[in-house]
C-alpha cells in the first residue's frame, strides 16, 4: 500500500473506511521475483494473464464512469506493460505495477459500451472498438494524413490514411489498426 502512495498510484477503488484492502494471488508478488520467474519455460505467465484479467473486469465494473479501462489492449500486451514497469523497479508488487498501468491508461478508457468491428483483409484481422477507431481518425486528421469524418468506420480513407502513418514511422505498411498502429498513434 505504501508503495502505492509513493508511487502516485491511487491503490483501491473500494476498500475499507482507511483505504485497506487485500490482494491475493500473484499480485502479492514482488516485481523482480516475477521477472527471474518468467526466464524459465514454466514461468506463471498463464497465473498472471488470468490474475490481470480479473483485475481488468473488476476495475471495469466498479470504476466510476469506466466500460473498459484498457480498450483494445489484449492480455499479453498488459502483463508486457507490467513486466516493463517491473523492470523499471523490481521492488513494486505486481499489483502495484498494474495499478501503474490502470492510472496511465485512464485518459484512453472507453467511459461508455462502444460498438466493434471486425476488420479483415489479405494482411490480416483486427477486432477494435468503434470509438477507438475514431480515436485513430482523429489523430490521423491531426497529423493531416485523414480529412474523412470521425465516425470510427473503417473505409478506404481510413485505411489509406493508416498507410500512410505506417509507412512514415517505420511499421508494416497494412492499413490495419492493429496492436503497433494503436501503440504508437494512441499511447
Amino acid at each position: 500500500m505504501l508503495l502505492a502512495l509513493a508511487a502516485g498510484v491511487s491503490p483501491v477503488i473500494a476498500a475499507d473506511g482507511q483505504k485497506n484492502f487485500n490482494t491475493r494471488g500473484i499480485g502479492t508478488v514482488a516485481c523482480a521475483d516475477y521477472l527471474e520467474s518468467r526466464k524459465s519455460a514454466d514461468g506463471p505467465d498463464y497465473v498472471l494473464r488470468s490474475w490481470i484479467n480479473g483485475y481488468i473486469t473488476a476495475r471495469n465494473e466498479l470504476g466510476d464512469g469506466t466500460y473498459d479501462v484498457a480498450p483494445d489492449w489484449q492480455v499479453h500486451h498488459i502483463a508486457g506493460a507490467v513486466g516493463h514497469i517491473c523492470g523499471q523497479d523490481g521492488t513494486l508488487s505486481i499489483s502495484t505495477a498494474l495499478q501503474i498501468f490502470v492510472r496511465d491508461m485512464d485518459s484512453h478508457k472507453l467511459a461508455k459500451k462502444s460498438g466493434r468491428l471486425e476488420i479483415q483483409d489479405e494482411s490480416g484481422r483486427v477486432e477494435i472498438y468503434v470509438e477507438t477507431l475514431a480515436r485513430i481518425q482523429k489523430k490521423l486528421s491531426e497529423a493531416d494524413l485523414y480529412t474523412g469524418s470521425l465516425d470510427g468506420q473503417y473505409g478506404p480513407q481510413t485505411k489509406s490514411a493508416i498507410k500512410a502513418f505506417q509507412e512514415s514511422v517505420g511499421l508494416a505498411s497494412t492499413g490495419l489498426p492493429d496492436a503497433r498502429t494503436r501503440a504508437r498513434l494512441l499511447y
